[in-house]
């Protein structure tokens, strides 16, 4: 390995281990490849009201019902919906999905196109900036409508999560992780890296010191990169175990569960039934944390034309600051794993 590649190395994986997470790359390791998209910068809109960036579910899901009826009185044909999330801390009718449909003015036809975009699969701060981002598309809707494409956004899918500002469901699971094809014999995976790992990255007792802790976390995983000469591989092999998840240990890192969360049937209903006539879908999967800061960073195992990614955010005024675009430093793509 060349000097400056062998002296990076070394460096991500003191910030993986100092840190105790993984470059944001590897949790979106893609079982298909590495085929990343490469598109041009594309100025897209910031929402111009700071109060969509809301930490609290309940004003959140009110703006997101609001903003429904905003955009029928413009003329647009909108359906609308909640899907209720069973809970045992809330009870069963005190968290839902609100989801909304927004279609042409001129109506569904098989010759548009569909983006779908799901917020808060994480929890509170991504259901805050995807709140915000799914405001900026619905007051672009005029433009998607040129573009003939319908939105339908799914807010706060993990909303046990963004209620109590977790980034877990209520049972624990990574929602991201959590989610299976059909015939997927997801929660039968297994994770040896994890396993190994495990003793660092979950040290028993009661964390006293966070700061002392997390000193004690970074040497068990700076250790264990040094167990093989190939520091490079085993950099690879621990992000891709730490974040790729795993099944077996409900207190512990990205764990996908042991069955579905409760609301994927519901959402997975919701998609499939309406977006059945499109003749193209595109699924966007809000997170943050990841590319540049105020940038929108697309990862896809495809590639993507300028068209689409305008769709994936809705082009109106282009005088925000904030880019769009791919970077093919990026890492690896992005899971195609979908609801």
């Amino acid at each position: 390995m060349r000097r400056s590649g062998w002296v990076r190395g070394l460096l991500s994986g003191a910030a993986v281990a100092l840190l105790a997470l993984p470059a944001p790359a590897a949790a979106y390791r893609s079982v298909a490849g590495d085929r990343r998209s490469r598109l041009a910068p594309l100025a897209v809109a910031q929402h111009p009201g700071a109060e969509r960036f809301s930490l609290d579910y309940e004003q959140s899901c009110r703006a997101f019902r609001a903003d429904v009826e905003s955009a029928r009185q413009r003329g647009f044909p909108v359906e609308s919906g909640e899907i209720l999330v069973p809970s045992k801390m809330f009870g069963d009718n005190a968290l839902s999905i609100p989801w909304a449909l927004y279609a042409p003015r001129q109506g569904r036809t098989e010759s548009q196109s569909v983006l779908v975009k799901i917020s808060g699969v994480h929890g509170r701060n991504e259901g805050a900036a995807g709140a915000a981002l799914e405001a900026a598309t619905v007051a672009g809707l005029e433009t998607l409508e040129q573009a003939q494409f319908a939105l339908l956004n799914i807010h706060a899918y993990n909303a046990f999560g963004y209620r109590t500002g977790r980034r877990v469901a209520e049972g624990g699971e990574d929602c991201l992780r959590n989610c299976r094809l059909e015939g997927d014999d997801l929660f039968a995976m297994k994770n040896q890296g994890y396993d190994d790992l495990r003793g660092a990255l979950e040290p028993p007792g009661e964390v006293r010191n966070p700061r002392l802790e997390g000193v004690r976390v970074a040497a068990g995983i700076l250790g264990s990169l040094f167990r093989t000469p190939n520091l490079k591989a085993n950099i690879a092999a621990q992000q891709q175990a730490i974040a790729g998840g795993q099944f077996r240990w409900r207190k512990g890192m990205f764990f996908g569960g042991q069955e579905p969360v409760p609301q994927l049937e519901g959402v997975r209903r919701v998609v499939t039934e309406l977006t059945a006539l499109f003749k193209m879908r595109i699924f966007a999967d809000l997170h943050t944390g990841f590319g540049p800061a105020r940038g929108l960073q697309v990862i896809t195992e495809d590639e993507v034309s300028e068209r689409e990614a305008a769709a994936l955010v809705g082009s109106v005024p282009a005088d925000s600051g904030i880019l769009l675009a791919s970077d093919p430093r990026a890492g690896e793509s992005a899971s195609r794993r979908a609801l």
